[in-house]
């Protein structure tokens, strides 16, 4: 691809909030670029944009309440509207319609389509009736017209005026997430560019994924005692023999949405835990689902296995039997894989890459 030209590097950098006042030599510029957007410094590939670091509402789980730190990884969108740039939209895999806070879509003068959806269709649980509005035509910072959006109206755990943009926003692209404590970002390329071999995926494992009736992915995850499995691989062996259950792959929600990863007792059983066990840490914590049902967690720390041969050692999975997943059609075992295990390095200065190309049903993950 051909490098990009000075004034570009200049308009890139300018998304990002940077000045360059005072530099004048381009490699100087170009270099200035790629510590803001790695993988986007040189050439035109992709449309990088800045991704910010949001958190957990205040009393998102009602009074008196404490909620289990959450941080999400936001953008803005250009809209029609002269507040857009108030709103954040958080990536949400785990979502299969975008969302927005009814103070959000106010603030944007948001029209109803007429259209209303269940909570289910809106990656949660409950009551139907929720309203689809309007926004128009979206396009990603720097002016990359992405379509229209329409996302449904309902209350959402995080800070501030915001949405969540779902699936249907999401498999308009690949997007290439570089996720670090400083200068987050994430680049988005055309849908198919990844499997077309255009985006380099050096260092990464393939996680082929599934497709639920209700649009979410999946990919699968084999969870087991770290501990265990490199002490007593006879005793593995042995427990598998007794259990047909144990060490069988579960499936699980990509969620880009959350840092936790989540398991349901059905697959704590799948890796030998019950509720007894005293590898197993009853907690005051809660989770909440896009609706904001408060549930109670334990939790233990189990090894990964992800599809396409990427691990992970000692992560701390919460389990809980949220009502989601039968909702979302995952009435057996079943986990969400969360930032701690799809972007292990999230909160080192090195930082992790996820791909996603929600369209083509794949995902690219650290091997590790």
């Amino acid at each position: 691809s051909p490098r990009l030209k000075i004034g570009e590097v200049k308009q890139r950098l300018a998304r990002f909030g940077v000045s360059t006042a005072g530099i004048v030599e381009a490699e100087a510029l170009r270099s200035l670029l790629s510590t803001c957007a790695p993988g986007a410094s040189a050439t035109g590939q992709g449309h990088a944009v800045p991704l910010e670091r949001v958190g957990a509402a205040d009393g998102a789980m009602g009074s008196g309440v404490a909620v289990y730190d959450k941080v999400y990884y936001s953008i803005s969108l250009e809209l029609s509207s002269p507040d857009a740039s108030r709103v954040r939209w958080v990536i949400d895999s785990a979502a299969s319609n975008s969302l927005i806070t009814p103070g959000a879509a106010d603030l944007l003068g948001a029209q109803g389509t007429g259209v209303t959806a269940t909570a289910d269709t809106a990656s949660s649980t409950g009551a139907g009736g929720f309203r689809q509005v309007n926004l128009g035509v979206a396009s990603l910072a720097g002016g990359l017209e992405s379509g229209p959006l329409q996302p449904v109206v309902m209350e959402l755990p995080v800070a501030g005026d915001c949405g969540l943009l779902g699936l249907d926003f999401l498999s308009r692209y690949d997007v290439d997430l570089r996720l670090r404590p400083s200068t987050p970002c994430a680049i988005f390329h055309a849908a198919g560019s990844t499997s077309n071999g255009a985006v380099d995926t050096s260092g990464l494992s393939e996680l082929r994924c599934g497709r639920l009736a209700s649009g979410l992915l999946t990919t699968d995850v084999t969870l087991s005692s770290g501990a265990l499995s490199a002490q007593r691989p006879d005793l593995v062996r042995k427990m598998r023999m007794l259990n047909d259950g144990y060490g069988v792959p579960v499936q699980a929600i990509l969620d880009l949405g959350s840092t936790v990863t989540l398991i349901n007792w059905a697959a704590a059983a799948k890796a030998g835990l019950n509720a007894d066990d005293p590898r197993v840490q009853q907690t005051d914590d809660v989770i909440a689902g896009a609706s904001g049902e408060p549930v109670r967690v334990a939790e233990a720390r189990l090894t990964l296995e992800l599809d396409g041969g990427a691990r992970r050692e000692n992560v701390l999975v919460n389990i809980a039997d949220l009502p989601i997943f039968a909702a979302v059609g995952l009435p057996g075992a079943a986990a969400v894989l969360g930032l701690d295990s799809l972007a292990a390095r999230a909160e080192e200065a090195e930082g992790s890459r996820i791909i996603l190309a929600a369209r083509d049903a794949k995902a690219w993950v650290e091997t590790l």
